[in-house]
């Protein structure tokens, strides 16, 4: 009988054990916090299993981890080691840009906590790549035509590192370095809480960026004047539209309104310059006045750099559309 009990109690401690997830202690980089959200919701979302966190360097202690990122020197996926520091690193991708461990730890994992390769892959490139790149030193992230230096996911996370405190000055100075290094690690489950926020977020913008094109490619592929695009709902149509030649207005409703939005087609993805803005001179003009200059009654507003414009329903915002294709210009 307690014989049987104590089996019973072995394989329930046996399912129940924690996966054990061991990065390096001290200080921490966007690398590895995001790693470790990652970690986190792979292990919770996917496996189900409860998540022991250690941060050390003791080769004992790694040698004892499940899953072991940024710390190691050991790049082994069939073991789940996934450092990139060792000699040679860890690869790099075609593109160029080295592997840090969040990288890896995306590159195994990742595609999981997604439902294709494609999205998988656009996280990798929109995401991924930039934190890998600035915790490999291989880009200085340079704003064009600058001297400034862009702020990266890592500028944001060492935001979260403390800093010891100068024990004149303050009036609670660390007592010992464990009482520092236990505030190391605080503040790092505090940030890599909110990375597995942000990261969260990210997946599911991704994913419904892909429910949209699928949408979008249909919605263009029924549409007999491609220069006007009628979308149903807001919905992220860039990158889809923008690879077609003909569109030139995109119109939606506007979330929590009753107007209705229209927004020029950016002649390619991130650029501010519009296949055909709206004319200059409805530029930051409101109501009557707009009405009466562009000669639209309902017409609401229009943005000072030509971009968007608002109407008060689906019908004005079509006429705003064939007054602005047919507006003389210079």
């Amino acid at each position: 009988m307690y014989l049987k009990e104590e089996i019973k109690m072995s394989i329930k401690n046996f399912i129940q054990k924690p996966i054990v997830l061991v990065t390096h202690s001290s200080r921490f980089h966007a690398d590895d916090v995001f790693a470790t959200a990652c970690l986190r919701i792979y292990y919770k979302d996917i496996e189900k299993k409860k998540i022991k966190l250690i941060r050390s360097r003791d080769e004992k202690v790694i040698g004892k981890g499940d899953v072991v990122y940024d710390v190691g020197n050991t790049y082994d996926p069939e073991k789940n080691r996934f450092d990139h520091h060792q000699t040679g690193g860890a690869g790099t991708r075609e593109n160029g840009v080295p592997y840090s461990s969040f990288g890896l730890i995306w590159k195994h994992f990742g595609l999981c906590l997604v439902s294709n390769d494609e999205i998988h892959e656009l996280i990798d490139e929109k995401f991924v790549q930039q934190i890998c790149a600035a915790d490999t030193a291989y880009s200085d992230f340079k704003i064009e035509g600058t001297e400034w230096n862009a702020w990266t996911f890592d500028d944001v996370v060492k935001l979260f590192r403390p800093e010891r405190s100068n024990p004149e000055k303050s009036r609670k100075p660390e007592k010992s370095d464990r009482d520092f290094n236990k505030l190391i690690d605080r503040n790092f489950m505090k940030v890599v809480l909110i990375a597995e926020q942000i990261l969260r977020k990210i997946i599911e913008k991704k994913e419904q960026q892909h429910i949209d094109t699928l949408e979008l490619e249909e919605i263009y592929n029924n549409t007999k004047d491609k220069r006007i695009i009628e979308l149903r709902r807001p919905m992220s149509w860039n990158k889809f539209l923008i690879s077609k030649l003909e569109p030139l207005y995109v119109i939606f409703p506007t979330d929590g309104q009753n107007d209705t939005h229209i927004v020029a087609v950016p002649k390619e993805e991130g650029s501010h310059e519009n296949r055909l803005p709206f004319p200059k001179e409805w530029g930051g003009k409101r109501n009557e006045e707009l009405s009466e200059i562009s000669g639209v009654s309902g017409a609401i507003f229009s943005h000072g750099s030509g971009f968007m414009s608002v109407a008060k329903n689906r019908d004005v915002a079509l006429e705003m559309i064939e007054k602005s294709i047919n507006w003389p210009r210079g």
